[in-house]
């Protein structure tokens, strides 16, 4: 049977990278329908890869009191080969009124959820129901979360769907954690959160400005903190598994087909595994950088890695798992 080819060019890894996260939205539904007459594409040998999956925790606070002795800090880096983008201008056209600032803000806190980095905002109480009212009258339309007295647009999104309950999670492109502090804080001292025009003439009370986006920094560590005896690796493994299935219903508009991708536990392995709490664990390349992956603690011996729509992400996948020869 005919194995993946590794993806190396930079066209495959950019339609990956614009596939990742439709891939993501999509494994919730496609895991409630699962048709039979899967195909098993590949299977590789665990002795033909080098990985780790790890239970890791991305704030020392999160960690139970009483199992903090467990736990052991550990720098890691995020697998992502997009370079950090340069800061550049962008001329927009922003309304004059400042529909909310910094002031509406009652907290701003950097995370990292094992996939990407982002900034948890939460409202003042004050400002949750004009902020559910303002997103639902501007459906659709696209805002702007800028600094106008630096000149800096932090981000701007389109208001999709109504928000309520005041908490906002800003992404951003940010790729370190570095990147999250330093957004965090600017959005703490100095947001303004305006209308942003996009088509047609431009309507009264409205300005045309030049703004530079947010500068970022270059990839770097993550600190986080794992419990070592609930680490398991390719020697705790027989195979990973690729199978194909037919898509139904509407997923069929998307691909005729989505890839399904499982990691086999040896017999002595499955039983450890089977013994842990139900949690999240993680998992790491051959370099022991995050993949992105997520594997949820449940029985058996097959670890479900993901769901792909694009055979570039598996193709990606097994690039990062594969050892070198």
């Amino acid at each position: 049977m005919k194995f993946f080819a590794v993806a190396r060019s930079y066209a495959a890894k950019k339609k990956w990278r614009a596939a990742r996260n439709q891939g993501y939205l999509l494994a919730g539904l496609l895991l409630l329908v699962k048709p039979l007459h899967a195909e098993i594409i590949a299977t590789v040998p665990a002795q033909q890869l080098s990985f780790q999956i790890e239970h890791l925790i991305f704030s020392e606070h999160d960690i139970p009191p009483a199992e903090r002795q467990h736990y052991r800090i550990r720098n890691l880096s995020y697998a992502d080969d997009t370079q950090p983008q340069p800061s550049r201008t962008e001329t927009v056209h922003i309304s004059d009124q400042v529909f909310f600032s910094e002031q509406d803000i009652a907290s701003v806190k950097p995370e990292f959820d094992g996939r990407e980095f982002a900034v948890d905002v939460h409202l003042q109480e004050t400002a949750v129901e004009p902020f559910a009212q303002f997103t639902r009258t501007h459906l659709g339309s696209r805002i702007a979360l800028m600094d106008h007295s630096s000149g800096l647009l932090f981000s701007a999104p389109i208001i999709q769907t109504e928000i309520n309950g005041g908490r906002l999670r800003i992404s951003s492109g940010l790729t370190t954690l570095q990147d999250a502090e330093n957004f965090a804080a600017h959005l703490q001292n100095h947001l303004e959160i305006r209308l942003l025009h996009e088509h047609g003439r431009l309507p009264e009370n409205f300005n045309t400005v030049t703004l530079a986006s947010f500068p970022l920094q270059a990839a770097g560590q993550i600190q986080a903190w794992t419990r070592p005896a609930w680490r398991f690796s390719q020697d705790d493994a027989e195979s990973l598994i690729i199978s194909r299935r037919p898509s139904t219903g509407r997923m069929q508009s998307l691909s005729p087909d989505y890839y399904e991708a499982v990691i086999v536990l040896k017999e002595e392995a499955a039983q450890r595994w089977s013994r842990l709490p139900e949690t999240t664990f993680y998992l790491l390349d051959k370099e022991n950088r995050l993949t992105g992956h997520t594997i949820p603690r449940v029985g058996g011996n097959t670890l479900y890695i993901g769901l792909f729509h694009f055979e570039e992400q598996v193709e990606h996948l097994l690039w990062q798992l594969k050892r070198h020869p």
